[in-house]
């Protein structure tokens, strides 16, 4: 099994809340995935990710934000007034605009520290969709120029996407171990993975992650990997190299670039009006919230090659609400992927211009946070539902759990699609409603435990 012990104390303890708070330059907190951390990297700040899964810190809000507002929202809030941890140290906070929480949540959080919103475009497949978003990351940059006092030059930015670009190429290896059959980790040990980044320095977790998956490389063997890995670099050449460098006998980097997935054509000018258009297209330590509130019922473990396999998507888990993975796991079975927009889906795309100057590298940079999001955010969600059905067959999935937090519309809608979609192909779906309360945790295991029950009758 994974030695993830590094992971989880990024998570759980104040050390990197130590590192931050003595950090003399400045911090730039994110909520959301469409944050181009790239542009943070070369402004010379520090990107951290602030969504949250706090339950005291959800209820903690209550006084001046409403009741019926989805947990992800007011516990970010909670965390941000109180300034706790590493939400103690923001110098400016930026929220893209992807749900009516989101939007009103800025406002809110303007009164403790400075806030940038960005727009999202209502539908990413239109040019005056691509056209916002590319000007919004380009009054982002600016913003990022005034806050820090440096000019992003190619150079800097350049450096910039080769960082993040390691941690993507990085996390795809890890892919490797948690896609084995049987997997070499469990969900919930993918989940605090995917979670540290969400704060920690990214070389320092890119090193870690890269470890990780050199010490586990061995357990591989007698490990028989997925055919067609829907979230590996598959067909690509040279997908072990480092992006941006040629391999030899390979031709240039903008030869072999491995494209992006949904639709992105990679830095070809889609987000350009008049350009091309894109394509359609736990093991034994129990996890320990800072208040300590959670249940300590059992461990989670790696199941074997007859247990159910399960794709775990919908709304985001994030720390310490991992409950709904861990109920999976301990009822035995396998969570063989997410598409969770606080794991793979954060850190599965690279920036991939189609070469060095400024204007490809910023193209490629607003490609990469929007065509390939599927975002129930967006009118469409024909992508995402194409993409579930490709981990279905790629997989080998025997069955969907869709988790949604209560009072989210946008994820509540989209699940009525996807169900859809799913009765088509045969694959049973589940459908669960919660919040950061871990008072439901009973009532999701029964459910959970009568759905695996019905997959193995079939």
């Amino acid at each position: 099994m994974a030695d993830i012990s590094y992971f989880r104390s990024i998570l759980s303890s104040d050390g990197r809340a130590r590192e931050l708070a003595a950090h003399d330059g400045p911090i730039v907190g994110t909520l959301c995935n469409f944050v181009p951390e790239e542009l943070i990297v070369a402004a010379g700040a520090v990107p951290l990710r602030l969504c949250a899964g706090d339950h005291d810190a959800s209820d903690s809000v209550e006084d001046i934000f409403p009741r019926d507002v989805c947990s992800a929202a007011k516990s970010a809030l909670g965390l941000i007034r109180e300034a706790q941890g590493v939400f103690g140290r923001i110098d400016l906070l930026v929220v893209p605009t992807s749900c009516d929480a989101k939007k009103k949540l800025a406002d809110m959080v303007s009164r403790f520290v400075p806030v940038h919103t960005m727009l999202l475009p209502p539908a990413k497949d239109v040019d005056a969709g691509k056209a916002l978003w590319l000007s919004e990351v380009e009054r982002f940059k600016t913003k990022l120029e005034e806050l820090t006092g440096t000019s992003i030059n190619r150079r800097g930015l350049r450096e910039a996407i080769e960082l993040l670009n390691a941690r993507q190429q990085t996390f795809r290896r890890f892919l490797q171990l948690w896609q084995s059959d049987p997997p070499l980790v469990t969900g919930e040990e993918a989940l605090y993975v995917a979670g540290a980044s969400f704060h920690d320095d990214i070389g320092r977790w890119t090193d870690e992650v890269t470890k990780l998956c050199e010490g586990a490389q061995p357990g591989l063997a007698g490990h028989g990997p997925r055919s067609a890995i829907a979230l590996a670099t598959a067909g690509d050449p040279v997908r072990d190299a480092p992006y941006g460098v040629p391999a030899e006998g390979t031709g240039t980097a903008s030869d072999r670039r491995p494209a992006l997935q949904h639709g992105s054509t990679g830095g070809t000018g889609c987000l350009s009006t008049g350009g091309p258009q894109c394509q359609d297209g736990t093991g034994t330590e129990r996890p320990v919230a800072p208040t300590g509130r959670w249940p300590q019922d059992g461990n989670a473990s790696i199941q074997t090659n007859a247990a159910p396999r399960l794709l775990l998507t919908g709304a985001p888990l994030i720390y310490p609400n991992f409950k709904l993975a861990r109920i999976i796991e301990q009822s035995g079975a396998v969570i063989a992927a997410d598409d969770l927009c606080s794991s793979t889906q954060r850190l599965n795309q690279p920036v991939v211009p189609s070469e060095w100057s400024m204007r490809a590298m910023m193209q490629a940079v607003a490609e990469k946070y929007l065509l390939p999001s599927v975002c129930p955010c967006f009118t469409d969600s024909a992508d995402r539902i194409n993409k579930i059905e490709g981990y279905i067959e790629d997989l080998g999935i025997d069955g969907v759990v869709y988790h949604n937090l209560r009072m989210c519309a946008l994820f509540d809608i989209e699940s009525h699609q996807l169900r859809d979609a799913l009765q088509a192909l045969n694959v049973p779906m589940l459908t669960l409603h919660t919040d950061y309360s871990p008072e439901d945790t009973e009532q999701l295991r029964n459910r959970v435990e009568a759905f695996l029950e019905m997959l193995s009758g079939r």
